[in-house]
């Protein structure tokens, strides 16, 4: 395949990496991806089995973001990589902390960040705001972006 395009800068990261080295929290412990998979740098809800798994989309407030590693088959590189972690497929997800991940709105820095219900991605708003379809999470801007961008987003007061 040839090269399509070329950037004029480097991406800063790459959705669902650590942005800092500061302490990271995640849950107790490592639910699998329910339904058609989870993407990583994207909010997901508990599962079916409240324990044991977690989903796209929910209600209320998320479980936290699921971390991108490489431990994952599929995201090791190469023309079929992919940031979607397959269902049954353990997850990492991180309550607290600091993370790279894409915005589906433009991002300014100390705006809250808000959970699409429907699909866990990242939308950007007003604290005490409203986001159509979307939840107010702990986390906050750290880095500003236009609409499709990868920024750091943090929960760290």
């Amino acid at each position: 395949m040839l090269q399509q395009s070329v950037l004029g800068t480097m991406a800063p990261g790459v959705p669902g990496d650590k942005a800092t080295l500061n302490p990271t929290a995640y849950t107790v412990h490592n639910p699998v991806a329910e339904g058609e998979g989870v993407t990583a740098g994207q909010f997901v809800w508990r599962g079916t089995d409240a324990e044991r798994q977690a989903k796209v989309g929910g209600t209320g407030q998320p479980l936290g973001l699921v971390e991108r590693l490489l431990v994952y088959p599929g995201q090791c590189g190469g023309d079929s990589a992919t940031l979607v972690i397959s269902a049954g497929q353990p997850l990492t997800v991180m309550k607290k902390g600091d993370m790279y991940v894409t915005t589906t709105t433009t991002a300014t820095v100390g705006q809250k960040v808000f959970a699409v219900l429907a699909t866990g991605a990242i939308a950007t708003g007003a604290a005490g705001g409203t986001v159509s379809g979307a939840v107010e999470t702990s986390w906050k801007v750290e880095t500003a972006g236009a609409a499709g961008d990868i920024i750091a987003i943090s929960n760290y007061d």
